[in-house]
This record gives C-alpha cells, sequence and structure tokens, in this order.
C-alpha cells in the first residue's frame, strides 16, 4: 500500500465524523464555561448547544468536502488542524465571559469599547474564525496541487522518450 492509496481511504463521512466530533466537544465545553458565568446559557443552553453543533456540522461538511477536492486527507492533519479550530472557538468563548467591561460607562458613552473587546464581544467572531480556518484549507489545497503539478512536469521531463521518427 503505497502513501498516496493510504490518504485517500479515509472517506467523506469519516472526515466529518472526526471534525464534528471534536468541534461538539468544544461546544459542550463551551457551554459548560457559560454555564458557570452567565445565566442567559443556563437558561437557554438547549438553543446554543443546537446553533453551536448546526455551525459545527455545517464547518465539517465544507471542510470534508475540501479536503476530498485536495485529494489528500490526512487523518492526522485533520484532527490536529481541527484540533486547533476548537482551541481557539473555546479561547474565544472564555474571554467573552471572563473579560470585564464596565457596560454602564459604555452605555452612557463616557467609555467605549476597546477594538480587543469589540472583536471578542462580536456575535460573527466564530463565524471569521469557521470562514478563516476553511480558506486555509484552500490555501493548502492549492498549495498541495502546485506542488503536485510541478512534480509531475519534472518526472515527465526526466523520462525518457523514444523518438519513433528516428528509429525507422
Amino acid at each position: 500500500m503505497t502513501n498516496e492509496s493510504r490518504y485517500l481511504m479515509v472517506g467523506f463521512w469519516t472526515v466529518v465524523f472526526y471534525v464534528f466530533v471534536i468541534l461538539s466537544i468544544s461546544n459542550c465545553i463551551e457551554i459548560l464555561f457559560g454555564w458557570f458565568h452567565s445565566q442567559d446559557v443556563r437558561d437557554l443552553w438547549p438553543l446554543g448547544l443546537s446553533l453551536y453543533s448546526a455551525a459545527a456540522f455545517a464547518y465539517a461538511v465544507a471542510f470534508s468536502a475540501l479536503m476530498r477536492n485536495i485529494r489528500r486527507t490526512d487523518i492526522v492533519l485533520i484532527v490536529i488542524y481541527n484540533a486547533v479550530l476548537a482551541s481557539l472557538l473555546f479561547l474565544n468563548s472564555y474571554l467573552y465571559y471572563t473579560i470585564r467591561i464596565d457596560w454602564l460607562a459604555v452605555n452612557s458613552h463616557t467609555a467605549t469599547l476597546t477594538a480587543f473587546q469589540k472583536i471578542i464581544r462580536s456575535d460573527y467572531t466564530p463565524i471569521l474564525i469557521y470562514a478563516m480556518f476553511l480558506f486555509g484549507t484552500v490555501v493548502a489545497g492549492r498549495m498541495s496541487q502546485a506542488r503536485r503539478e510541478r512534480e509531475e512536469s519534472a518526472a515527465k521531463k526526466r523520462s525518457p522518450t523514444i523518438n519513433m521518427d528516428a528509429t525507422r
């Protein structure tokens, strides 16, 4: 079994499963952390978990489709790459609940949020994190495809060709 065939044996739904499990574990930890820091999470955790799970599944399907397009799905790389994603999503959640903001001063316009606070408190930050990781997958795929094309063209240049006209 060659290395290339070993990479191709990982199926589409296997990749979806691994990515979804990794992100689901992260989502559960985020919900648990939010449970201790927010009354809203205690009241609405089923809705939050459902939305997080839907986003994780959509990302897992998109990621698996991109990895299938790359035609090189190394399961160890997939697990590490998405564990980093899960860690960043948890870090965002952690900072969301632990950074203290004087909302009275902000709402009375005597203070403003810093850029960092605006990024952490934005509802779009998790979506942008997912998008950056999908974009990273596309870039890695393009680089892999370009490397494969260079290797194929170099192999064609090295292979001997027989001139059939000269042998007649």
